[in-house]
């Protein structure tokens, strides 16, 4: 007799669901980077987390995060060559920052959740020029009613921004080249699309940028110069990064809103 024939067959329960490696990952990823958040409290400081290429390759979220980056960044050595590229996830205020090969002295990649990532504050105002203060005399006659209102717009609070329109009333060409021979060369180049293109460079100045909007035609439409740890159109708000914090919580809590293609579409 076939004694498996008359054994009561055991209860099989449904095989437990589990998340891919790669997925445990990411959710370890942004648990650690909330947790470095929490221990913070400071909005200007941020969280910042350090990975590598490997661990985010295979990553089923953050690539989406990132794949849909508009604004990219770019830190440059005087000789103008790329040290560390700098992407803005599709939520505001979330940073991947990655070295290029070759060029960065450290290699980490770094995760960072905060309204500005603090190389590209310590990279603008440092690189082959130490922080210096502005001349007095402005570089050309035309210039010294703007010359003045940067010198003391760079008197405000760190955490102030100020806009200053070059393009109404519209710089004469002399005034230009001069204003661009004193500005220097930039040690952060970056892209921000939209509507109409933003082209965003460092200055010699600390916390001085220069944006310019461009349209399809790789027209200027709108030059300006803006003093900030970032330009505005480049920072995250306040109001921006605490969304951003409050979705990743529900990410790493598995809110049915929080899909993949959720994160795709934002």
């Amino acid at each position: 007799m076939n004694s498996l024939a008359l054994s009561r067959p055991k209860e099989v329960s449904p095989p437990r669901r589990r998340l891919p490696a790669t997925a445990a990952r990411t959710a370890g990823l942004v648990e650690r980077l909330l947790a470095l958040w929490d221990t913070t409290s400071d909005m200007d400081s941020g969280a910042s987390l350090e990975l590598s290429a490997v661990a985010l390759a295979g990553d089923p979220f953050l690539p989406a995060l990132f794949a849909t980056s508009p604004l990219s960044l770019e830190l440059q050595a005087p000789a103008g060559e790329t040290l560390w590229s700098v992407n803005e996830a599709s939520l505001p205020g979330l940073w991947l920052v990655r070295p290029q090969a070759g060029q960065a002295p450290s290699g980490a990649w770094q995760l960072e959740l905060t309204r500005c990532p603090a190389r590209i504050a310590i990279h603008a105002a440092t690189v082959a020029r130490p922080p210096r203060a502005m001349p007095q005399e402005p570089p050309a006659p035309g210039l010294a009613e703007l010359w003045a209102d940067l010198r003391l717009g760079l008197t405000a609070g760190v955490r102030e921004t100020r806009v200053f329109n070059l393009s109404v009333p519209a710089l004469d060409p002399e005034a230009g080249r001069a204003l661009t021979q004193a500005l220097g060369a930039a040690a952060v180049l970056g892209r921000l699309e939209g509507q109409l293109l933003r082209q965003i460079t460092s200055t010699r100045w600390q916390r001085v940028w220069r944006v310019q909007y461009l349209d399809a035609n790789a027209r200027v439409q709108l030059d300006t110069l803006e003093i900030g740890v970032l330009p505005e159109c480049a920072a995250a708000s306040v109001t921006e990064l605490a969304g951003t914090i409050a979705r990743l919580r529900g990410l790493v809590g598995g809110a049915p809103s929080e899909t993949q293609e959720g994160l795709e579409s934002s």
